[in-house]
């Protein structure tokens, strides 16, 4: 059995992190996922992608073989960090990024900071900084006997804001969400954003039709994505939940091939 290659290890400023990547051609697409997830999480698409681009993964402090950082983190951080690492990609910008849930904020900051380096944007299954504020208004008001699962979920949508250490990586949603506020317009940057199609089972204890709202809350909040390039394309992975890569691998390998494509041709992306 052919032996998996170890990821190289690079220095981005007291700490190293863990890149891999496959393939040739430009332009270069950089992938990378929610918390707690790294260079796994792409086993399914970043060999795909390598046929037709150079195509590059990693992990992000603490994840997989990366060395751990100073905590606690937010987007600012991980930007710089993908900034830093960059080098080691071995091939000059534009790139395309690729941010699955959380990373997807990564993806968009970083391009309205450099965005002479970025030519594409995949947004898979995205982070949104009003999600939680939005799914919150949704819920009924607090009560003393609620159910388990909607208690949790009431947690879910305050305390993991504002305290990292409910996260693996400690990063700080709350202070991350407040520093979107600088992504404004990507003009015609081509992008394409993904949306799970498919709900999760309702569990017991949970308003009737709440996680269909929220699904719903979610869909919206991806299309004013979507909202801010003119040349965007905004698709349900009918089959898929939140991680899409790993549910429909191949719908967000033809993403990713399409916004390439754009990127080569100088052509908008096809209706």
């Amino acid at each position: 059995m052919k032996r998996k290659k170890s990821p190289a290890l690079f220095d981005v400023g007291g700490y190293r992190l863990a890149l891999s990547c496959q393939g040739v051609a430009k332009p270069c697409v950089i992938l990378d996922c929610g918390i707690g997830c790294g260079i796994d999480s792409w086993q399914d698409v970043q060999p795909a992608v390598a046929q037709f681009a150079r195509v590059c993964s990693y992990d992000r402090p603490g994840i997989g073989n990366s060395d751990l950082a100073p905590v606690p983190r937010t987007v600012n951080d991980i930007v710089c960090d993908l900034r830093a690492l960059l080098p080691a990609i071995s091939l000059n910008p534009p790139y395309v990024l690729v941010g699955h849930s959380f990373a997807a904020l990564t993806a968009l900051l970083f391009t309205s900071r450099y965005a002479d380096q970025v030519a594409g944007l995949v947004l898979v299954d995205p982070s949104h900084p009003r999600q939680e504020g939005e799914w919150l208004s949704l819920l009924p008001s607090e009560r003393s006997d609620e159910a388990d699962s909607l208690r949790n979920l009431r947690r879910y949508m305050t305390v993991n804001l504002t305290d990292p250490n409910s996260n693996p990586e400690k990063i700080h949603k709350a202070m991350s969400y407040a520093l979107m506020q600088e992504v404004g317009s990507l003009g015609d940057l081509p992008l394409i954003v993904l949306t799970r199609g498919r709900m999760p089972p309702e569990r017991p204890g949970l308003p009737a039709g709440l996680e269909g709202q929220m699904d719903q809350v979610g869909y919206e909040l991806h299309a004013e994505y979507a909202s801010r390039s003119t040349n965007s394309l905004h698709i349900v992975a009918e089959r898929s939940g939140h991680f899409i890569q790993n549910d429909q691998p191949a719908v967000v390998i033809d993403a990713i091939r399409r916004v390439v494509e754009a990127v080569r041709t100088g052509e908008w992306l096809a209706r």
